[in-house]
């Protein structure tokens, strides 16, 4: 793991930043002969920065985030996109602290080949050294199957409805919290529990306080440092203890020896889940997230296109 940590762990509305990330170029998007997009992304700091054209201004770099229940861009992209932001919202970040935002609507959202209309955005500002302009949430999950090829840093979105895996990865079942967040069980350590899928969160694997508390996880793992938590809207996390997993499994597939972030602020939005799953531990497969069919596929990284 490493210090600039982020992480979106709420349960409403959700956003981690991380500090220092050099930027990448990312080419243009082209359609396969199925209809499917593809789509390059900027994959600095293990985190899936888009390029993303808004009422056709742009490109804007927002992060792809299953830990985001909606879309959200800084006061700034606001401002130069002329949009009205209108009443408040408030913003769960997985702290005590809630964050508020305004309310905006955007005509187009051009990813890619693919359009989504008239979608609603929060607005919030941002620290100011993210290399980032906002994030885009459910709605990019509920609308495509999202084929995540980490190797070469590219989407494919399929239609929802289209697609058909036919493939021989590990199947894992989704089910949703609040409808939006997506959750696998995992099992650490022995023990099993929800995990939120969080592509926000660009570290292995959380573990929260209430599920750390249930089977004494702090006493079977000795500490191998401390580290700081990460940024949201509403402020620092604070100190995490970082410590190694010995076997996580999730369904037939075991990893061995993962590093894990061990989360103190009880009493938050985290106690809905055991822990969230980042890019960090999801980079080592080529992932499907299928929310129609209510599954992550898995599957061993491809060595070719």
């Amino acid at each position: 793991m490493n210090a600039s940590r982020a992480l979106s762990i709420a349960a409403v509305l959700a956003l981690a930043v991380t500090h220092g990330v050099a930027r990448t170029r990312v080419e243009g998007a082209r359609t396969k002969s199925d209809g499917a997009a593809v789509v390059p992304f900027d994959s600095s700091n293990d985190l899936i920065v888009l390029s993303v054209t808004l009422d056709g201004k742009g490109p804007f770099r927002l992060v792809l985030d299953t830990g985001a229940t909606g879309h959200a861009i800084s006061p700034q992209v606001a401002e130069e996109l002329g949009l009205k932001v209108e009443g408040s919202a408030g913003i769960d970040t997985g702290l005590r602290t809630m964050a508020t935002a305004g309310i905006a609507r955007v005509g187009r959202v051009g990813l890619g080949g693919c359009t989504l209309a008239d979608q609603v955005f929060f607005v919030a500002p941002l620290p100011p050294s993210v290399p980032f302009q906002g994030f885009l949430g459910a709605e990019v999950f509920r609308r495509f199957a999202v084929a995540v090829d980490f190797r070469t840093a590219r989407l494919t979105l399929t239609p929802a409805a289209a697609f058909d895996y036919k493939g021989g990865g590990t199947i894992l079942p989704l089910k949703f919290y609040k409808r939006d967040t997506p959750q696998v069980r995992a099992t650490v350590g022995g023990v099993s529990g929800w995990f939120k899928l969080d592509t926000g969160y660009n570290d292995a694997l959380a573990l929260f306080p209430k599920f750390v508390a249930a089977h004494r996880l702090d006493e079977k793992y000795e500490p191998q440092r401390s580290e700081q938590g990460g940024a949201t809207l509403a402020g620092e996390v604070g100190e995490v203890s970082v410590v190694r997993v010995p076997s996580l499994k999730l369904g037939a597939i075991e990893l061995r020896d993962t590093e894990a972030a061990i989360y103190r602020d009880a009493g938050t939005s985290n106690d809905a889940f055991a822990g969230a799953i980042g890019t960090k531990l999801l980079e080592r497969f080529h992932v499907i997230f299928d929310y129609r069919g209510g599954r992550l596929i898995l599957e061993a990284p491809r060595t070719s296109d």
